[in-house]
């Protein structure tokens, strides 16, 4: 044993050497294993926030097509006359320049009423109806009576149609009477309803 004693004060120094890489070596073992574990975990958190972000702006985007879509509607609305202010005048000036153009008789007479909220379940017309309250942006029935003598049947169809291509706005029929057939030709009677919608004012909800 005493014989060893020398050798080992000798290898003393080569001793703690090796005993201190050895625990060096431990702790970087068990520190990478510990930071391979954390890094793992992060990169996972972070692949978890990257798929989340990317579901969000998916649906960001579809929304996104949403609104352009229902904007070039509304765009189409409000060129078709449908929504924001009526245009009055001009239903009345094509319905003029209609008859010209089909070259009939200068017997047009015609009267717009003033426009009626229309309700839900009940016509313009209803009286009843007509002293509820309704909001600013209900939308409104535009009744255009007009008349036209000594035309023939044919020629007031052919009207409509013409008009119904050029107007700028959308309406219905709501009534139409031929009467009083002479050798000039007959009286033509109709209400034209037109349809419009205002817009709401920017910034109201």
């Amino acid at each position: 044993m005493k014989d060893w004693l020398p050798v080992f004060k000798l290898a003393r120094k080569s001793l703690l050497i090796l005993a201190g890489v050895l625990i060096f070596s431990l702790f970087l073992y068990f520190g990478s294993a510990h930071l391979q574990k954390q890094l793992s975990a992060d990169l996972a958190s972070q692949q978890a926030q990257i798929a989340a972000e990317e579901e969000n702006l998916g649906q960001k985007q579809k929304d996104l097509d949403n609104i352009l879509s229902h904007i070039q509607q509304f765009q189409k609305l409000q060129q078709k006359g449908l929504i924001g202010a009526a245009r009055r005048e001009g239903w009345v000036e094509q319905l003029i320049a209609s008859r010209k153009q089909l070259g009939l008789p200068d017997t047009l007479a015609y009267t717009l009423k003033q426009p009626t909220p229309l309700r839900e379940g009940a016509a313009p017309e209803d009286a009843a109806a007509a002293t509820t309250p309704t909001p600013s942006n209900a939308p409104l029935a535009h009744n255009l009576e007009f008349e036209l003598r000594n035309i023939h049947e044919e020629e007031f169809l052919s009207l409509l149609k013409t008009y119904e291509g050029k107007v700028l706005g959308r309406f219905r029929v709501q009534s139409c009477r031929i009467t009083e057939p002479s050798p000039t030709g007959l009286t033509a009677q109709c209400t034209l309803r037109f349809f419009t919608m205002p817009q709401k004012p920017a910034g109201q909800t």
